[in-house]
């Protein structure tokens, strides 16, 4: 059985941010316990460094612009908060070194929102992403199958999707004039599992790597002294690279 955690960043209006991020970070059952105890060992590690609590929850966005009472307003500052940042990907894929992440960016600067096809971009991302993990469970997991860990979303609408697509998936040839090919979720059992990240270190996970993203595509010159453009590189040995051949790190754009 392989476990994807999966967590978004950005958002699927018309105003807002400009990009929408899926990340889903995959593991294998049997080492759900020992990468559970090194993340707990991980996790030590900060607040022995850092200051901040086992329990506190890593949230991308937060270790860049902290709000109100939030635990990391009282660190010293940015610097000191993405150094936390860069740390803890670094020994996320020092230490869950079997574990892989798929990535897929939505740039939604390049969507006609006047037409319903190009709008509804939310649910095709999810199914980009999920047609990897299916393709990953076959050609890399042996007899795995897999199920969908995901932080709160639309859940009605994603469980409909799901039940869906392991039915009904058919896949447009890359050749002019060829047939689509029905490539049916099959290797996905259950109804996708909602879980609040506060409860997840592993969703967690998927929400540093997705807002690290968005940061190495939309990178801001006054954070660039920060490195921040370069956390996401800090997960590259776990990057499921190969769902997309046309990015060098795997990242499926939209």
């Amino acid at each position: 059985m392989r476990f994807i955690y999966i967590d978004e960043s950005g958002d699927t209006g018309q105003g807002g941010s400009n990009h929408f991020i899926l990340s889903g970070l995959i593991i294998d059952a049997t080492n759900w316990r020992t990468y559970l105890d090194s993340l707990h060992s991980i996790r030590q590690s900060i607040k022995n460094q850092y200051g901040i609590g086992v329990r506190t929850e890593l949230h991308g966005s937060e270790l860049f612009y902290p709000r109100g009472s939030s635990s990391f307003s009282s660190m010293s500052g940015r610097k000191e908060r993405l150094a936390l940042y860069g740390y803890f990907l670094q020994e996320v894929a020092a230490r869950l070194n079997s574990a892989r992440i798929i990535n897929v960016y939505v740039d939604k600067q390049n969507i006609d929102w006047d037409d319903p096809k190009s709008a509804s971009f939310e649910s095709e991302a999810w199914r980009r992403l999920l047609e990897r993990y299916q393709t990953h469970l076959k050609k890399d997991c042996g007899d795995d199958t897999g199920m969908i860990f995901a932080d709160e979303t639309n859940e009605s609408k994603l469980r409909s999707l799901v039940r869906k697509l392991r039915v009904y998936n058919h896949i447009p040839s890359q050749f002019q004039g060829s047939a689509s090919r029905p490539i049916p979720l099959d290797r996905i059992i259950e109804d996708p599992v909602i879980r609040d990240s506060y409860q997840s270190w592993f969703i967690q996970i998927a929400d540093l790597v997705s807002h690290a993203l968005y940061r190495k595509i939309q990178p801001k010159g006054s954070l660039k002294r920060f490195n921040a453009d370069r956390l996401f590189d800090l997960a590259d040995p776990i990057l499921l690279k190969a769902a997309s051949s046309r990015d060098p790190q795997g990242i499926v754009r939209m």
